[in-house]
């Protein structure tokens, strides 16, 4: 599950990096976007902090505008000690 794999001992290993090689390797998942989707691009600087259901449930309550604020005070204080990258996409 997602809050295993955090628990896992190689849970910060880097498997792929933007600039590393020659040649970018996407993996990419292909289905139906509607409106009222919404998506989030995030570091592990966040979901340090968040449990899977913890970022559905706020996903799912808050306004675009405060919503990616709401993530960042909640990864700053469970401690931050790390980079904290949020975007969050919706679709209408």
């Amino acid at each position: 599950s997602w809050d295993e794999a955090e628990q896992h001992p190689q849970s910060n290993a880097i498997t792929r990096a933007v600039g590393v090689g020659d040649e970018l390797e996407l993996e990419k998942i292909r289905g139906q976007i509607l409106p009222g989707d919404r998506f989030l691009l995030c570091s592990d600087g966040l979901t340090k902090y968040a449990t899977f259901n913890t970022l559905k449930k706020i996903l799912s309550s808050e306004p675009i505008e405060t919503v990616a604020e709401t993530l960042l005070h909640l990864a700053l204080e469970g401690g931050g000690a790390d980079n904290i990258s949020i975007i969050v996409i919706d679709i209408h």
